[in-house]
């Protein structure tokens, strides 16, 4: 693949993207490769990072879609709603990427993003609007984390630009979902 042709497909994916305020939660897993560089910095690898991001963007629309089904906030619910729609399409403009790239990666949730998800699901409806909060907090700063390091040393250019564009969204996102909280 060219440097034309993954230019081409970032190009692609960021105008996806840009009218759909996307933002990607993710938390990077306990096993992902990692390298540090000169800087201090800790790298990630391109597998690592698509790994983390497809469990975390599957994440995101099932906790999501659980506090629809179990929240008593109104305001709750808008925000999974805008959390849905969000990642629904950032999961079709990463889709895009990784399928030009010849890259057949199907979201799986991590063993972490499951056993939360279970824990979020047994959480009683009196207690779970302060839960699916914290879930969605604590996710949006590791993304933020995640996609500000691969951002900084990308080994794929096509998902390095797809990190550096999410991640303006990823924050209004955090703050939102700080927000909440008051």
């Amino acid at each position: 693949m060219t440097i034309k042709n993954i230019a081409g497909i970032a190009a692609l994916s960021l105008g996806l993207m840009a009218g759909s305020g996307l933002a990607l939660a993710t938390s990077t897993p306990s096993n992902a490769p990692a390298a540090s560089s000169a800087d201090g910095m800790t790298d990630i690898d391109r597998a690592s990072f698509v790994k983390a991001v497809s469990s975390a963007n599957l994440f995101e629309i099932e906790t999501s879609t659980l506090a629809l089904e179990k929240s008593t906030s109104d305001r709750v619910k808008d925000a999974a709603r805008m959390i849905i729609k969000d990642h629904t399409s950032a999961g079709k403009a990463f889709s895009v990427i990784l399928k030009a790239q010849g890259d057949m990666t199907r979201p799986k949730l991590s063993p972490h993003h499951e056993a939360v998800l279970n824990e979020l699901k047994a959480t009683k409806r009196a207690g779970f609007d302060a839960r699916y909060i914290e879930v969605q907090t604590t996710a949006h700063e590791e993304a933020i984390a995640l996609f500000t390091t691969y951002a900084a040393k990308p080994d794929d250019v096509a998902l390095g630009a797809f990190a550096t564009k999410t991640l303006p969204a990823l924050k209004t996102h955090l703050e939102a979902v700080k927000r909440l909280q008051k």
